[in-house]
């Protein structure tokens, strides 16, 4: 949560709508709490969804003029049902009695609403179980593919990358990045899949390698394909490997008082054209997350081809496990492995490998704290907990605000507040080693 839980105060943040913008960028679910003027005739809260902004796909760099929202309550007969725009009026004084700046909205309809304000913004998380007795979990996905250009030069690249089930949230991207946007059709409605097309700023010689990255939300597990992989123009590259993985990870069962927070099973493998080896055609890694209800120590990784005739070989499999969601940098940086499988396996077209993975005693559980991101919960770097990782971020905060703000556009300094004084300063830092050492 980011903001008070006081009705009467606005969340005064000059930045909060660039700050809820680029949550929904990350793909988190966010909902805003409202609260009215004391003047008004409806003194309550108010919990709305936000689905959107006035900005394109970019990261902001300043706030959006306006935000679609779910109110069903303030329906507009003459409107989208339950969509609704609603522009800030930032710092607006209205002409009724008011609690001081803050984000007011300029109901229009009905007009008597006047003028709420936002009192916090909750984001929630982006893995729940949208279905206790079944098998359906909203889960988090990444998959990041390396493409190597093997014959003449390239202008472009093409790949499709899908799930078996709708999807909630994307953002597919590549290293090293070009100037151009890429070109992507969504198949299906809801998009179950993807096709995308990039130019490159120059040509590519034989040789070149992109990483090709993709983040999905899917509302039901999780599992990420690609296929069609190719430099462009067509006719003249080939193709890639084409499969498709899935990770699995069981419930625990109740009590739930296991000290989990959820976390990430990171894999990496190797895609060769032959049994020994030697003819490498791709690398690829990933990242799977799971709840804090579901057993951190015992997943199945699943790998399927989804070619149609040719034989591939896996190889050079590990896996190993993250507390928190790592970048492009990070994924292929990363070196922790648990588990790390030897030989190669053969896949041939349209069939599937399988690989249980047991982690009992295996697990680097760090000293933390589970923690949700709010004031005084010590987790500077909004990663999910709070451990030595945060203690940089808390020194930033304390010595210079506007360059935490900056490195952390996502948090709240108000994290460090471990003494709820409304401030970070020499007064928190007692509390912040207490949360840190479980004191």
């Amino acid at each position: 949560m980011y903001g008070t839980r006081d009705q009467l105060t606005p969340w005064a943040n000059p930045d909060g709508a660039m700050f809820i913008g680029n949550h929904l960028r990350a793909g988190d679910f966010v909902g805003i709490t409202l609260s009215w003027p004391l003047a008004t005739p409806n003194n309550v809260v108010h919990v709305v969804t936000v689905w959107g902004d006035s900005g394109d796909a970019d990261p902001l760099t300043n706030n959006p003029e306006f935000f679609i929202m779910t109110d069903s309550d303030r329906e507009d007969p003459d409107a989208t049902p339950d969509l609704q725009t609603y522009n800030y009026d930032n710092f607006y004084y209205p002409p009724e009695p008011n609690r001081g700046p803050g984000w007011y909205f300029d109901y229009t309809y009905p007009s008597a609403w006047g003028h709420p304000y936002i009192i916090n913004a909750v984001t929630l998380s982006q893995v729940a179980d949208n279905d206790p007795q079944g098998n359906r979990r909203v889960v988090r996905a990444t998959g990041s593919y390396l493409a190597t250009n093997d014959l003449t030069s390239a202008t472009g690249l093409h790949y499709d990358v899908g799930t078996d089930t709708e999807i909630l949230y994307y953002d597919t991207r590549i290293m090293p990045p070009v100037s151009s946007p890429p070109t992507i059709v969504e198949i299906d409605d809801p998009p179950t899949w993807l096709t995308v097309d990039w130019t490159l700023d120059f040509p590519a010689p034989p040789g070149y390698s992109v990483f090709i990255t993709t983040d999905f939300i899917l509302p039901a597990w999780n599992a990420v394909w690609y296929g069609n992989v190719h430099f462009t123009p067509d006719g003249l590259m080939s193709v890639q490997p084409a499969f498709n993985w899935q990770v699995d990870t069981p419930d625990l069962p109740p009590p739930l008082d296991a000290a989990a927070c959820g976390g990430f099973v990171v894999a990496a493998f190797k895609v060769y054209a032959d049994q020994a080896g030697t003819q490498e055609l791709c690398q690829y890694r990933l990242e799977h997350e799971y709840a804090f209800d579901q057993d951190p120590e015992s997943h199945t990784f699943t790998l399927t081809s989804r070619e149609s005739a040719t034989t591939l070989y896996i190889g050079d499999l590990h896996f190993g496990h993250s507390h928190g969601l790592l970048d492009e940098n990070e994924l292929w940086g990363f070196e922790n492995w648990l588990t790390s499988p030897q030989g190669i396996v053969e896949l041939p077209p349209q069939e599937q490998t399988v690989t249980l993975l047991d982690w009992n005693t295996l697990l680097p559980y760090p000293p933390y704290i589970c923690v949700g991101p709010g004031a005084g919960s010590a987790d500077l770097n909004c990663d999910g907990v709070a451990n030595i990782l945060d203690i940089n971020p808390f020194i930033l905060a304390l010595s210079s605000p506007a360059m935490y703000q900056q490195q952390y556009p996502l948090c709240e300094i108000t994290h460090g507040d471990m003494n709820g004084d409304g401030e970070v300063n020499i007064l928190d830092i007692n509390g912040f080693v207490q949360r840190l050492t479980g004191g």
